[in-house]
């Protein structure tokens, strides 16, 4: 079942009918699944033309900074491992953010991505994805990642989240339950407004820790674990619920042959191929990828209307 079944409100239908026009005007010079480009110019084939993948690298989106050394380790590790399975050639690509996974997959540009449970709420709604399957533990069951939380300086005169009224928040990226979506629901919990706090986009966590310490914040907003020397002169103000681990998701359109060796190949990768990837997250004794179904993200999907209901867009 689609998380579309959660009936979302006007403000968020408004504002991915922006996000379609805007990957329908990205992707204008091609019609994905058509071969044939919009402007009239010269057919462009589609990828796995021939019904494989075996000269076709498969590309797997990752959302990293071209610096994080450790997370490029950790997606090519999984990159490896899964072109050993489906004996094709598997590509790692970098974006900068969840929106830019989003619209590389709307725009087939990527055929894999590890997406946010926020992510995958929208992207179900925008680009009809289908979830490959989430990271676990134990049994087959799905795995939660650390949870989010809101931090101030020790000695900071803010007790609680509704007294940062007239302060500054680092807040983390778009399209990120932990970074975005849980924190700024916190600020509506309190009785505090849009414009109530101002919002300072940092995605790095250590950047807006950093920031909270130097003073040019008043608190920040973390979304991965944080060790003892990185919360050393700091406090917790807020701490989220566990946040749903992060999923692997395929585009619409991958031709059928290649979908099934990808989706079979993904759910056989060991924790010797996922570990890595999902000890970023806090995970640990992760498992195999397990097939979820989309009626989990009902929950995030309510919270991620309600915030656009009240003027605040994701």
């Amino acid at each position: 079942m689609s998380t579309s079944a959660v009936r979302p409100s006007p403000r968020l239908v408004a504002l991915l009918l922006v996000l379609a026009v805007a990957v329908a005007a990205a992707g204008l010079a091609l019609v994905p699944g058509s071969g044939a480009r919009a402007d009239g110019g010269a057919a462009v084939p589609e990828r796995f033309d021939d019904g494989s993948c075996t000269k076709t690298a498969i590309r797997v989106g990752f959302a990293l900074d071209a610096g994080d050394g450790p997370g490029r380790a950790a997606a090519d590790r999984f990159a490896h491992d899964l072109s050993d399975l489906v004996a094709c050639p598997v590509e790692v690509v970098l974006r900068d953010s969840q929106k830019q996974l989003l619209l590389s997959l709307a725009l087939h540009q990527i055929d894999l991505a590890q997406l946010d449970p926020e992510a995958v709420v929208v992207a179900d709604r925008v680009a009809a994805v289908d979830v490959v399957g989430m990271f676990a533990t134990g049994q087959e069951i799905p795995a939660r990642q650390a949870p989010a939380r809101i931090w101030v300086r020790d000695g900071s005169r803010v007790r609680t989240v509704a007294d940062l009224r007239r302060r500054t928040l680092a807040i983390g990226e778009q399209l990120t339950a932990g970074g975005d979506l849980l924190p700024r629901r916190a600020l509506q919990a309190a009785g505090l407004r849009a414009g109530d706090v101002s919002l300072r986009r940092i995605a790095d966590d250590g950047d807006a820790l950093r920031a909270v310490r130097r003073g040019q914040v008043d608190a920040a907003v973390t979304r991965l674990p944080v060790g003892p020397a990185e919360a050393a002169g700091l406090r917790a103000l807020w701490t989220s619920t566990p946040v749903l681990a992060d999923a692997l998701a395929i585009r619409p359109g991958v031709r059928s042959k290649v979908r099934r060796l990808v989706v079979a190949a993904a759910r056989a990768l060991t924790a010797t191929s996922l570990g890595p990837l999902a000890e970023r997250e806090g995970i640990q004794h992760v498992t195999a990828l397990t097939s979820v179904p989309l009626d989990l993200y009902a929950p995030l999907a309510v919270e991620l209307d309600a915030l656009t209901a009240a003027g605040q867009a994701p």
